[in-house]
């Protein structure tokens, strides 16, 4: 890097973990810039007028990086639970086990049946060409059966697009491949399987939600950081970034964490093709609520439908 000056924008894990890394380093010329007068971006939390903490968003730390690891607990220290997850899904008027394809036993029989028999279907893989998308790869993998009553329906609920829609190359060790044995085990055995998943246990801080992982950054990069100071502009031209205030920096490495089609219209002389390919990208939005109740909940009932508590991870 020499002598170059690095400029980062957006003070989310992204950013912040690319300066943590900067100042690891010894590297002195840079900055990083957050439109909000916090830390955390997506992932932070924040406290409301009657004291609660509220997530924006569902997020659970988990990792298998021991970089990462490490840094966690130099952050966390003490500061930290264990927990260990355990998730349901509730449908057909019942609570499953979470992974799904693992503790179908507790389906309706002939729902149960519908599932072994997709299986079946699916064990001499070589009748399957390359999977072109998410579906086809449930399809050949789980069978007719686990996609109909739950693959399909909770990943369109998760991601706001159909599995065709999806490719495969983003699922790593996040969604639970089916195996024939093991389901026919916990169907005729009666036995669950709920430990499943990278984030079977997983750190939570004791104080301050989710975002209370991204607070303890700001010692270590207080110097270089810039709060409530938001970019409207990047001239990629003079390497130069306009802030809201009219202020400016220039840089000669930019790390941008700000979304594709925003960071397009923030950059004069963008030709017309690239505007019209970012405002076609797919992406999906969510909307939190937050309500604190007193007393018990009680399970609506609502048929066969898929629905899932909490969140960890995707399959």
């Amino acid at each position: 890097m020499g002598d170059a000056r690095i400029v980062i924008l957006g003070a989310g894990p992204t950013g912040l973990g690319a300066a943590y890394r900067l100042q690891e380093l010894g590297y002195r010329d840079w900055d990083i810039y957050e439109a909000d007068d916090h830390v955390g971006g997506l992932a932070s939390s924040y406290v409301d007028d009657a004291g609660f903490t509220w997530d924006l968003g569902g997020h659970v730390m988990f990792s298998h990086y021991e970089y990462f690891d490490r840094l966690v607990d130099k952050l966390l220290g003490e500061d930290h639970s264990v927990k260990m997850r355990e998730a349901w899904v509730w449908m057909c008027d019942r609570y499953l086990p979470y992974p799904f394809q693992n503790n179908i036993r507790y389906l309706p029989k002939e729902a149960v049946w519908e599932c072994v028999q997709g299986l079946l279907e699916i064990q001499d893989q070589s009748q399957f060409a390359p999977p072109a998308n998410f579906h086809e790869l449930n399809l050949q993998k789980m069978g007719k059966g686990i996609v109909k009553y739950f693959m399909e329906p909770y990943n369109f609920k998760v991601w706001a697009h159909h599995p065709t829609l999806m490719n495969t190359r983003w699922i790593g060790e996040r969604v639970s491949m089916v195996d024939l044995e093991k389901v026919l085990r916990n169907v005729i055995l009666e036995e669950d399987n709920k430990s499943w998943g990278p984030n079977n246990t997983f750190k939570f801080p004791l104080r301050g939600g989710t975002g209370g992982l991204y607070t303890p950054f700001v010692p270590y990069i207080k110097d270089h950081l810039h709060l409530s100071t938001r970019a409207e502009r990047i001239d990629t031209a003079r390497k130069r970034v306009t802030f809201a205030d009219g202020t400016t920096t220039d840089y000669d490495i930019l790390i941008s964490t700000i979304a594709l089609d925003r960071v397009v219209d923030m950059i004069p002389g963008v030709p017309a093709e690239v505007h019209g390919a970012a405002k076609r990208l797919d992406y999906s939005g969510s909307y939190f609520v937050g309500i604190g109740v007193k007393g018990r909940i009680r399970a609506p009932s609502a048929g066969c439908t898929t629905r899932r508590r909490p969140a960890p991870s995707t399959g």
